[in-house]
């Protein structure tokens, strides 16, 4: 199965946001003893990063270019954005719903369901939501942009070639005298 990218440097957003993510989400599920307590740490961090991950290539990016597909114009970011925001914050909800409410379910040592921090996590996946997208946006627009100037630099030389070749042509008479 091919991997699914929204741009060139997806793999190097996920690798520098994600690990934060994924922490800072752990702490917001187990508290105090995912760092004071080695194995709920490993095993929490396994887990999370497993669905986060998961989740990031699966849902996140296809929703990123199915509507870069839809809206693939420059000039329809604003709307891409707005639209794009709201479906990967509600994916995001569900997500981390699943793992608070699943951590729950099969009585992860360590975890009590905390609503406070269930309300923070799911503001903090909106936030890492809204900034991922910006992020993404960006790379995108600045890869648009690159392959514009390419293109432009392209036309320019073959313009400048085909003016040397006709002023080359026209230096030559077709009927030598």
């Amino acid at each position: 199965m091919k991997l699914v990218t929204y741009t060139k440097q997806d793999i190097w957003i996920a690798l520098s946001l994600l690990p934060v993510y994924i922490l800072l989400m752990n702490y917001l599920a187990v508290g105090d003893i995912y760092f004071s307590n080695i194995g709920v740490f490993a095993k929490t961090t396994v887990i999370s990063s497993v669905v986060f991950s998961l989740a990031y290539q699966f849902i996140h990016a296809r929703i990123g270019f199915w509507f870069r597909k839809r809206y693939s114009h420059f000039k329809q970011t604003p709307k891409r954005m707005l639209l794009m925001i709201p479906a990967h914050i509600v994916c995001n909800v569900l997500i981390i719903s699943v793992l608070f409410f699943g951590y729950a379910a099969f009585n992860f040592p360590g975890y009590a369901f905390d609503r406070t921090s269930y309300e923070w996590a799911l503001g903090l996946g909106a936030l890492m939501n809204i900034v991922v997208t910006c992020i993404h946006e960006g790379v995108y627009a600045f890869e648009l942009w690159q392959q514009k100037l390419l293109e432009t630099e392209k036309l320019r030389k073959a313009n400048l070639q085909s003016q040397f070749e006709s002023l080359e042509a026209a230096d030559q008479p077709a009927f030598p005298f």
